[in-house]
């Protein structure tokens, strides 16, 4: 896949996450961890948002609106790859990134020839793409309710457009926690399915941490820990809830997002 490069040979030799970060520069340049949805998107310039939905199969040729559930994938995106809070050597290096999300996460920057000095995010949004040709909008009945699910046989995320909360939710809010659930979803690529439980209202359960809820709760608490700003912010109590909430999906841990210390200011 040749991910919109077209212009020229130099263009053609640049990888899809090089060609985000030249495309979206000025974006990213000005990010930051507590920037809205509402007030980000409207800033992404039609260059960027190719950029950005090339390497996950988004069709962009009519440019989605604020409250699409298309634009929050692409400012979902953006978040991603500008979190520089970090490198992608010290996310591998963690302790306790889950053992699947490791080696996920070593296949993408490897596939994208990203090196250990890379920027956090460049490592996240490879995970994403790697896993993804594509990302489509369904009917929520078709989705069991879900706002998202993947499905391996098709290397597809697919998007509810119908289901009520998607602008109540996220308009307001971070795209980091759309980013969360994007990471979740293309983890299934590796990751064990959901098991079924009585502990959540969710679709479903993981055993333990080795698991899409597991690798989402690790990268949220990554986020927090390395982003001052983020807790000081109104809406990381949004980001601290999502986090919880999936905690309830996994057997009890003692990590700090699950046993209700409070990690916001």
């Amino acid at each position: 896949m040749l991910f919109g490069c077209w212009m020229t040979l130099l263009a053609c030799q640049r990888s899809p996450i090089e060609a985000a970060q030249a495309d979206c520069s000025q974006s990213i340049s000005g990010w930051s961890a507590t920037e809205l949805h509402v007030d980000l998107y409207p800033g992404l310039s039609d260059g960027c948002v190719e950029a950005l939905a090339g390497p996950v199969g988004l069709d962009v040729r009519s440019r989605p609106e604020l409250e699409s559930p298309l634009a929050y994938v692409l400012t979902a995106l953006l978040a991603l790859l500008s979190d520089d809070t970090r490198t992608l050597g010290e996310d591998q290096d963690s302790a306790t990134l889950p053992r699947f999300g490791l080696a996920q996460h070593q296949e993408a920057a490897a596939l994208f020839e990203l090196g250990q000095e890379a920027p956090a995010g460049g490592g996240w949004f490879a995970v994403v793409a790697s896993a993804t040709d594509s990302v489509q909008v369904m009917e929520a009945a078709e989705l069991d309710g879900a706002q998202m699910r993947y499905r391996a046989s098709e290397n597809a995320i697919f998007i509810t457009s119908d289901l009520p909360g998607w602008s109540e939710a996220f308009a307001q809010g971070l795209p980091l926690q759309v980013g969360l659930l994007l990471v979740h979803e293309a983890a299934h690529a590796r990751a064990p399915a959901h098991i079924d439980c009585t502990r959540t209202d969710g679709a479903g359960c993981d055993e333990d941490m080795e698991g899409a809820y597991g690798l989402q709760l690790w990268l949220a608490q990554e986020w927090m820990a390395s982003s001052p700003e983020l807790l000081a912010h109104p809406a990381c109590e949004q980001l601290e809830a999502l986090g919880q909430g999936s905690c309830r999906s996994i057997k009890p841990v003692d990590w700090a997002i699950c046993t209700g210390e409070k990690l916001c200011d």
